[in-house]
């Protein structure tokens, strides 16, 4: 049990890079702070000009970005971070801005890559689900959930989480229940 929690600890921190980004957190500015990491690991939204600003837990996003699907990448992340109420996503859409060499290129629809990151990473977040054994793949918008978890009940939030994930069109739960 403590190798397993070990393991997904040193996951998380491997993913998210600072595992304080998962904390529990109840001020303004530890809720900016934490969406700002993220949009700072995030290797797309770490080049555009997009932050947030946190009233009574209420999130406001600003900013710029080239479309759509990275709009809804920050509104995605941001929802990740604990204790925010609202979401208020006023980030402009600008396709004439310019491209970076470092920026992964990003069509309207997020890529499969992008789809299958964001899975995982609410699946680390949820503490329903252990993730050390959970594999995500998606191809054209079919999400495929592999591995094992402990009960019944993960194996459908996992399968729920998947489904309500932005780009995912249908989802295949090959997911195995070992208690």
């Amino acid at each position: 049990m403590f190798i397993n929690k070990l393991k997904l600890y040193c996951f998380v921190v491997l993913i998210a890079g600072n595992y304080s980004v998962f904390a529990k957190t109840n001020t303004d500015k530890e809720i900016d702070t934490q969406i700002n990491m993220l949009y700072e690991q995030n290797p797309v939204l770490k080049e555009q000009n997009v932050c947030s600003k946190t009233n009574d837990q209420a999130v406001t996003l600003k900013g710029c970005v080239q479309n759509s699907a990275e709009k809804e990448l920050a509104e995605d992340l941001a929802s990740l971070v604990e204790y925010i109420n609202k979401i208020d996503n006023q980030i402009k859409i600008n396709p004439n801005l310019p491209n970076t060499k470092t920026k992964a290129a990003v069509s309207d629809s997020l890529s499969d890559a992008l789809i299958s990151g964001l899975i995982h990473t609410k699946l680390i977040v949820n503490q329903s689900i252990n993730p050390s054994n959970l594999h995500v793949k998606t191809l054209k918008g079919i999400t495929i959930l592999s591995g094992s978890v402990s009960s019944l009940e993960a194996k459908k939030l996992a399968y729920k989480i998947a489904l309500e994930t932005k780009g995912v069109v249908d989802v295949k739960n090959k997911l195995k229940v070992h208690p």
